[in-house]
């Protein structure tokens, strides 16, 4: 994982993502990043919520792209 890139998308999800997912009582937090796809944990309100997929492509992967223009697609795991 090239570090530089890991910092900058880990940044953009504890400074921007993290404060606005927990506003709706979620969490989310930075696992990796790959040639093109970031990976992230969501838990909290996010598990089971019906606008979870609208939120990561609509909020979380237009976030993660200004951040690193590679980023092509969120994997999302979720938080037990």
């Amino acid at each position: 994982m090239d570090e530089d890139r890991a910092q900058a998308i880990r940044a953009v999800v504890d400074a921007v993502l993290a404060p606005l997912i927990a506003l709706d009582g979620g969490s989310i937090e930075f696992v990796s990043v790959s040639a093109t796809a970031a990976k992230l944990r969501l838990g909290g309100a996010c598990n089971g919520c019906p606008g979870r997929s609208y939120t990561v492509e609509r909020v979380i992967l237009p976030a993660l792209q200004r951040a690193d223009a590679a980023i092509e697609r969120v994997e999302v795991e979720l938080a037990l």
